[in-house]
């Protein structure tokens, strides 16, 4: 058990405070899922328990419709499952600060006032963007993916039923793998087959059909204050899949880091300068700042052979 989620499970918070969080709740699939499986007669500790069923939540392929009616939570399902959980202000956020080393507040307050600054849609009032920044629960260091752990929504909205890009269908992902084609060559043998093989990967990583799998991936996106942040005023942007699986990464200086959430908006992020490859290996051409695909999604990894559909 991580000490950040046994941190964020003794939470004291006040449910006074937080009585009619917006959304409300038990209104986030998450949030249904550990009222209608708590175990109250379970030997495990709360901690434990609340870790397991967030990792079976985030391992789920399909939300059960009949979620459609919504159960609403008791108080006591309130007070001792969800609330001490998280605070509702955390359920909808953009940055994630892991790095808490000695003086780096400062530096971190100023990022903050920076990107409040730049920002033309900046509302005080209304603040869409929240940060998660709280050195007892999210101090993981380069182990940002713990904080699914706390919040599994990061991994980005569900559409209907199913968890993965909201934007598009099953139906649509495979019409677009049928694309990914091998080219042909008029070599014969072992050459003709290494050569088509090579030929295929670089089509579904840097071609125009794979790069299109890959957005249609993508569920949405992270910014992440690490410790290599305060080295570069850069901070790391992942663009994430409905489980929390890098897609592709990048690093967006502080003072831009508010154009990400514009361009986020309408799921234009694909033309921003953060989206085309870095090093483009089909047509040898360099964009910065660009990104990089992630190792899961290149056409041998774990999720880029079921994406591109190839029989490397």
């Amino acid at each position: 058990m991580s000490e950040a989620l046994a941190h964020a499970i003794h939470i004291n918070l006040s449910l006074s405070n937080e009585a009619q969080p917006s959304p409300p709740w038990g209104a986030l699939p998450a949030e249904q899922y550990l009222i209608r499986n708590w175990n109250w007669f379970s030997p495990q500790p709360g901690p434990d328990q609340m870790r397991a069923l967030v990792r079976a939540f985030l391992a789920l392929d399909d939300i059960p419709k009949d979620w459609d009616v919504q159960r609403v939570p008791t108080d006591d399902e309130v007070r001792t499952i969800l609330q001490p959980w998280r605070p509702a202000r955390w359920r909808d956020a953009v940055w994630l600060r892991t790095h808490y080393g000695d003086g780096s507040d400062a530096k971190f307050a100023e990022w903050r006032d920076m990107d409040e600054d730049y920002d033309p849609n900046y509302d005080e009032e209304t603040v869409l963007w929240t940060v998660l920044d709280d050195v007892g629960v999210f101090s993981f260091g380069d182990e940002w993916w713990c904080v699914f752990d706390v919040l599994p929504e990061l991994a980005g909205p569900l559409r209907r039923h199913a968890r993965g890009a909201p934007y598009v269908d099953k139906d649509k992902m495979q019409e677009l793998g049928r694309d990914v084609e091998r080219p042909l060559s008029s070599l014969a043998g072992g050459e003709h087959e290494r050569l088509e093989d090579a030929a295929a990967i670089l089509e579904a990583e840097y071609g125009e059909h794979g790069e299109r799998l890959q957005a249609e991936a993508v569920s949405t996106f992270l910014l992440v204050a690490d410790a290599g942040a305060w080295e570069t005023d850069c901070l790391r942007l992942l663009y994430l899949d409905g489980k929390g699986n890098v897609v592709r990464h990048s690093a967006v200086e502080v003072s831009e880091a508010w154009e990400t959430r514009n361009y986020w908006m309408g799921h234009k992020f694909r033309e921003s300068l953060w989206w085309p490859h870095k090093h483009h290996l089909m047509t040898g051409e360099r964009f910065e700042p660009g990104s990089e695909l992630a190792d899961k999604y290149r056409a041998r990894g774990e999720l880029g052979r079921l994406l591109y559909g190839l029989d490397l």
